[in-house]
């Protein structure tokens, strides 16, 4: 396969040099240059499969940071364990502290999920099942049990039905709650066990804990797929005109990992609420992130040598900051920066260079125009 990939980029390189049209200039160019990708790939992949001796290398992958989605999740936290101090202070209960440190570890549970409403209810019936299944081992079995041993081979088979249900795709949620919980509410000890008020004083402040952070997370700022979907459209428009601007721009590599990962994220809020209504917003997205790359894969070939076609992309860049990629005035600029520097192909054919740059304005100017006319139909 290497070898293939190294005979079809001299082939396309050499057709991209002597082509007699210009758009099979182009598109030979492209492929030459993807040629050229794969190689790169398939070493990597050979790395892979037969590592040098002593390699050390590992991969890094960056985490998502959504400071508004954390904010919101600190907000609920606050709110759920107000509410439940609240609780505490007017009727001094003396369950009242189990019931504010299980709300707040509930609610660091459900802030680390990239959508916090899903999976609650699953969470809160596992909870349920939790105290029941506690419940029949503290009041009807342990009184019958004289030795540790026994105890812990009985409690053993109560967790390994909660281990099972973990292996199931739509019981894995309450699963969760149920081995968190069930073992904290028997508090075991070598000679001793709970008394039936103190475990019913805790069975009830536990569902009751994770009862108050469902309805939170519920009810305070809801979560809604079509609002991060918007929120996401509306940043990546904003970092478009960034990628024309700043000193720095991240690696073409980065902004792929980065969309996938936003296009990942949408279409499973997109799956949870059951969204019918979202694939042509995220292929919108997709679009956009096209744009993002070919931006970037220009502000790399300006790097390579400083001359007339990188001073021509430097003052594309700055009218793209003034007027949006993806905009009519945008795509006007790109137009025009095209048909200049398609007649300096034409004066030097089959230069390497020019062709990628062409290749990447068609993209600019292609998917923005798809884009103005998705946005102009309304999609969102």
């Amino acid at each position: 396969m290497h070898d293939q990939v190294v005979h079809l980029r001299a082939l396309f390189a050499r057709r991209a040099a002597h082509g007699r049209q210009e758009m099979d200039r182009i598109t030979h160019g492209v492929l030459a240059a993807t040629m050229v990708d794969l190689e790169t790939a398939l070493d990597h992949c050979h790395a892979i499969f037969s590592p040098p001796p002593h390699d050390r290398f590992r991969f890094h992958l960056g985490g998502h940071r959504d400071i508004r989605l954390a904010f919101y999740n600190g907000l609920r936290g606050a709110a759920a364990i107000m509410l439940a101090a609240f609780v505490y202070e007017c009727t001094a209960w003396p369950g009242g502290m189990g019931f504010i440190a299980i709300t707040t570890l509930v609610c660091g549970l459900f802030a680390t999920r990239e959508n916090p409403v899903v999976g609650t209810t699953r969470f809160l019936s596992g909870a349920v099942w939790s105290a029941i299944a506690a419940g029949s081992l503290d009041l009807w079995i342990l009184p019958y049990l004289t030795d540790y041993e026994e105890f812990a081979f009985v409690l053993g088979i109560f967790l390994f039905v909660g281990g099972l249900a973990k292996c199931n795709r739509g019981t894995a949620g309450a699963a969760a709650a149920y081995g968190l919980l069930m073992p904290n509410l028997l508090m075991p000890g070598n000679q001793s066990r709970v008394d039936e008020v103190t475990f019913l004083n805790g069975a009830f402040h536990t569902v009751l804990a994770v009862g108050l952070s469902v309805l939170v997370f519920r009810l305070v700022l809801p979560f809604r797929a079509r609002d991060e979907r918007l929120r996401f459209g509306m940043h990546i428009r904003g970092e478009l005109r960034r990628l024309c601007l700043v000193p720095l721009p991240p690696s073409p590599q980065w902004w792929i990992g980065t969309s996938v990962d936003r296009i990942g994220r949408m279409v499973r809020h997109a799956t949870h609420e059951k969204d019918t209504t979202a694939a042509s917003g995220i292929r919108l997205m997709l679009m956009f992130s096209s744009v993002g790359l070919n931006i970037l894969l220009l502000r790399q070939l300006k790097r390579q040598r400083r001359d007339t076609v990188s001073d021509v992309i430097t003052a594309l860049l700055r009218a793209l900051v003034r007027y949006r990629p993806v905009s009519p005035r945008g795509i006007a600029v790109v137009r025009a920066t095209r048909r200049r520097l398609a007649r300096m192909e034409k004066a030097d054919p089959g230069n390497g260079r020019l062709l990628e740059v062409l290749a990447c304005l068609d993209g600019i100017s292609r998917t923005a125009t798809a884009c103005v006319a998705a946005m102009a139909a309304g999609v969102e």
